[in-house]
């Protein structure tokens, strides 16, 4: 398997005073900004953007891009560019928003790599080049938990009603038993078949169906934290066989267990080596 190849061409601390912006251009190696102060409109192959204070934009290599010069205030931004070849990244970098706020696990390597900026210590360029790295993968990882079926907190989000809520509550509170439809009825005082109606109108999902799918996330949050076995994690998040919780986990995540935890094993094991190679200096 080819090893992915990072290397930061630039690496600077931007400012773009009112009324400044940058012309529309193209080039081969990918380009990340993140906002420190200000905000502006970011033009992307046409599309226009609202960026803010800890938003990202990415830009893939000969993508079209610009910057509005009407915004009304100073904007200050960190312009990371790279070229990135060797191994799987560059493809699953088209996968990821271009746009968007940066996760926090994400910006406090942005604070690191304007530190090195500013100080520039001995071997800065390459302490640079590791923490870029380290950035593009919390990015892929962050984009990647996105996908997972949304739980509990989108569906308040969403302004459900009351009574879909509190299945959703009931459900987070007790997956890891044996639940039953007439259990959920009876511990909220509703009519079985007025649950399943309403909870299915205003989520798309049967409450069964958010069950299985909460037992699922529960299931990869201690994949990717504990050592526990397959067969240990199964029967804690509520299922009752080995078989079942296999066939509901490639059903719900479209990759088997092992996939998942040899996923998480490699983003892991990236973020480790990347690490190793940052030299040590005595303070």
């Amino acid at each position: 398997m080819r090893k992915d190849r990072l290397k930061v061409l630039w690496a600077a601390k931007t400012k773009y005073p009112k009324n400044w912006g940058i012309k529309s251009h193209r080039h081969e190696c990918y380009q990340l900004f993140y906002i420190v102060t200000g905000s502006c409109e970011y033009i992307i192959e046409g599309k226009t953007v609202n960026v803010g204070e800890n938003d990202y934009i990415l830009v893939l290599p000969n993508v079209e891009h610009s910057m509005q010069k009407n915004h009304g205030s100073l904007v200050r931004m960190i312009d990371i560019k790279f070229n990135l070849s060797g191994g799987g990244l560059p493809e699953k970098l088209k996968g990821i928003p271009g746009t968007g706020q940066t996760p926090d696990s994400v910006r406090c390597f942005f604070k690191l790599i304007s530190n090195e900026i500013k100080n520039q210590d001995e071997y800065y360029k390459e302490v640079v080049e590791a923490y870029t790295y380290i950035l593009i993968l919390k990015l892929l990882s962050n984009s990647e938990k996105m996908n997972p079926p949304q739980i509990i907190t989108e569906i308040e989000e969403d302004g459900m009603s009351r009574t879909c809520k509190d299945v959703a509550r009931y459900i987070d509170s007790n997956y890891a038993n044996d639940i039953t439809l007439e259990d959920v009825s009876d511990a909220l005082g509703y009519n079985k078949n007025y649950l399943c109606s309403i909870f299915r109108n205003e989520t798309s999902l049967t409450i069964m169906d958010y069950l299985r799918r909460v037992r699922i996330e529960r299931a990869c949050e201690m994949i990717e934290m504990s050592d526990y076995t397959f067969s240990q994690i199964c029967y804690m998040v509520g299922f009752k066989s080995i078989h079942h919780f296999n066939r509901i986990f490639k059903n719900v995540m479209k990759i088997t267990p092992s996939e998942y935890k040899m996923n998480v094993s490699e983003r892991s094991s990236a973020v480790i080596q990347i690490l190793s190679e940052i030299p040590i200096t005595m303070m």
